[in-house]
């Protein structure tokens, strides 16, 4: 099924809260595209976070190594020292 009606089309939209344009006077959408957007922002968001963690298991590496201080690592990701130090009891 490639087109889907324009009030299930909303639904999905608000649901998913993607970006896709619904056009004015249409009857059906074309959901392929819709989709396609939903997976690129997914995509994106995937790479954003394993950037994150990475960062922050380096950090962590750093720190417990002693090549940087605990307030330092804090400060390069933009956390507290005591948010930075809750994240290194944790694993990975």
């Amino acid at each position: 099924m490639e087109y889907l009606g324009v009030s299930a089309a909303q639904v999905i939209k608000e649901a998913t809260n993607t970006k896709f344009q619904i056009p004015k006077g249409m009857e059906e959408v074309n959901m392929c595209e819709a989709i396609e957007v939903l997976m690129n922002r997914r995509e994106t968001e995937g790479i954003q976070l394993g950037i994150t963690q990475g960062k922050l298991s380096l950090l962590k590496d750093l720190v417990e190594d002693g090549t940087l201080t605990m307030e330092a690592a804090a400060g390069k990701v933009i956390m507290s020292v005591e948010g930075f130090e809750e994240y290194m009891k944790k694993e990975l």
